[in-house]
């Protein structure tokens, strides 16, 4: 697929980055906004 962006926010009860992200290989602009505070660490550990 040629997705480039991606936005996810307000999902209080995600625990976990979505299986599968990983396979997006065009994407260039993943966003993740007003998620659990334990998620956002573990983006920003593992962010670009």
């Amino acid at each position: 697929p040629c997705l480039e962006t991606l936005s996810i926010g307000r999902c209080g009860s995600l625990k976990k980055v979505p299986s599968g992200i990983e396979n997006l290989t065009k994407l260039e602009v993943p966003e993740f906004f007003d998620m659990l505070d334990e998620l956002m660490k573990t983006i920003c550990q593992h962010g670009p």
